[in-house]
């Protein structure tokens, strides 16, 4: 059976060791500090990572149906896979006994000019289509087309 007073008792020596942590700490300030900012540095590191894997790996994809997506590579013998060509992607799209969907895109370097000095950002040249497929509303800083205005350039196709 448990004492009735073993929790204040608790609470007491919990008291009573953080007092002499505080005292011990105050003798050393030196120490304190560099304790303190280590806890800090790595309760932060913590949480960033934390952040991340919790955006990449743990959340779903904000998309509709997120297990029903699939990219698709050629690949010829033991050679790495590639991407499609955009002929293909049009293949592709219009079997529509394929796929529900199917869309296309580019990861690109892109400069944009905010104003100031223009900077080199890493985007995506999508298909008009895109974000129809993925279920998602259009961006606002995107003009929807609804139609493929001009095909995404393969990284193979890249300029030189």
């Amino acid at each position: 059976m448990q004492n009735a007073l073993e929790p204040i008792q608790s609470m007491e020596t919990l008291i009573t060791d953080l007092r002499y942590a505080v005292r011990r700490l105050a003798q050393r300030p030196g120490f304190a500090v560099i304790a303190m900012l280590t806890i800090a540095l790595g309760v932060g590191a913590n949480s960033a990572i934390f952040s991340i894997v919790n955006a990449i790996l743990l959340r779903p994809l904000p998309v509709e149906s997120p297990d029903r997506l699939v990219e698709i590579y050629s690949q010829e013998g033991d050679e790495e896979p590639v991407t499609q060509a955009y002929p293909d992607y049009l293949d592709i799209r219009a079997r529509d006994d394929l796929f529900s969907g199917v869309t296309a895109y580019t990861v690109d370097f892109f400069s944009v000019d905010m104003g100031q000095e223009p900077e080199v950002m890493l985007g995506e040249s999508v298909s008009g289509n895109y974000f129809e497929v993925l279920g998602v509303p259009w961006p606002s800083s995107v003009t929807p087309f609804g139609i493929d205005v001009s095909p995404p350039i393969p990284p193979s196709w890249a300029r030189c």
